[in-house]
């Protein structure tokens, strides 16, 4: 009894297997048009230049960015759509919360610091950073609420923002 396929079997039974699903024809057109709004590679992979980390997540990230899938008959660069999605997202998070922003990059670029300390800074970015982002992105997402919800105080309870006084 034989145990392991040839190179052939395994490409005949691939070839021949149904798909675990199938998507339909306005999903596959939604993924064609989003493949259509990305950008050029070389504003992604000058925003992976632009990065200040290490080479070799620079090379994790551009080997994301050059995955592609078969989706019918099409190629769509699915590490693109990504990006760009990821991209212009952190855009919206910035103009509607840019105190949850600041904190959060505060927050890891800290945390970065705090984890690189000699001795100590492993067990201090093991036990005291996690809370300490918790900590500084909840101040901020407060002070991004309490910006947000002024108006509604003062409008129904009569309070007067802070900045009036």
């Amino acid at each position: 009894m034989k145990e392991t396929a040839t190179e052939t079997e395994v490409t005949a039974a691939a070839s021949t297997a149904k798909p675990k699903f199938e998507l339909t024809e306005e999903a596959t057109q939604r993924y064609v048009y989003l493949d259509g709004q990305c950008g050029p590679s070389r504003q992604y992979n000058a925003f992976i230049d632009d990065l200040d980390c290490d080479a070799r997540i620079k090379r994790v990230l551009r080997e994301c960015l050059k995955r592609t899938a078969t989706i019918g008959r099409k190629v769509l660069r699915i590490g693109r759509i990504v990006f760009d999605f990821i991209l212009k997202e952190w855009e919206n998070i910035k103009r509607r919360f840019p105190n949850t922003a600041a904190a959060i990059m505060i927050a890891v670029i800290l945390k970065v610091i705090i984890s690189s300390m000699p001795f100590i800074g492993f067990i201090l970015g093991a036990v005291v950073a996690p809370i300490y982002l918790l900590v500084v992105i909840g101040v901020g997402l407060l002070k991004d609420c309490m910006e947000t919800l002024r108006p509604v105080l003062y409008r129904y309870f009569g309070m007067v923002p802070a900045a009036a006084n």
